[in-house]
């Protein structure tokens, strides 16, 4: 049928318009926040100065908690990005935690006390020694393994069996007293 019509054998087919389809609705526009709820401009977490309002826009479920270094949760200064612009949060509140606070960091447990050899001598743990990789390595971490952690050493070279001697129980006894009775 389509090469006749094209070579000429049959007559031209009337075209016919399209059927008209029904007008799309027009989209409604969003509905914008009252002009007393806006975003603090000036406001940001007190860790950071980038953790505005538009970074806690990008997950408000957890960032309406953040707080300024005045104490200002986001809640209220970042009211479009968190919905609280009737004052009601949409996230509920966070329960603060029950075991130990856990922005306070932890309290090493006691050093040994010192030995005290004879009247004149005392074998203590050097408070201030630390292992060359990390400060909290102190003579109360090398306690939890003696066997390995007595043998590692400070920036200095300090071994932690010198700089930790009640520790590593290697506290010196006076030469002149022994075998004396």
């Amino acid at each position: 049928d389509f090469i006749r019509r094209c070579e000429g054998a049959a007559p031209p087919e009337p075209t016919t318009a399209p059927e008209p389809t029904a007008p799309t609705p027009p989209m409604p526009s969003p509905t914008l926040p009252p002009q007393d709820c806006v975003d603090d401009l000036n406001w940001h977490g007190k860790f950071n100065t980038i953790h505005t309002c538009d970074f806690v826009a990008s997950n408000p479920s957890r960032r309406c908690n953040f707080e300024s270094t005045d104490g200002i949760p986001a809640s209220t200064a970042c009211k479009v990005a968190c919905d609280t612009c009737d004052n009601t949060p949409t996230s509920p509140p966070v329960t603060p935690p029950t075991g130990p606070n856990p922005t306070l960091p932890p309290v090493p447990a006691p050093t040994p006390p010192p030995v005290i050899l004879d009247d004149d001598s005392l074998c203590e743990d050097d408070a201030a020694w630390h292992g060359k990789f990390s400060e909290s390595h102190d003579c109360n971490w090398v306690s939890a393994r003696t066997n390995t952690r007595c043998e590692f050493v400070s920036s200095e070279n300090i071994p932690a069996d010198e700089a930790c001697p009640v520790t590593c129980g290697t506290c010196e006894e006076d030469d002149d007293d022994i075998g004396e009775e």
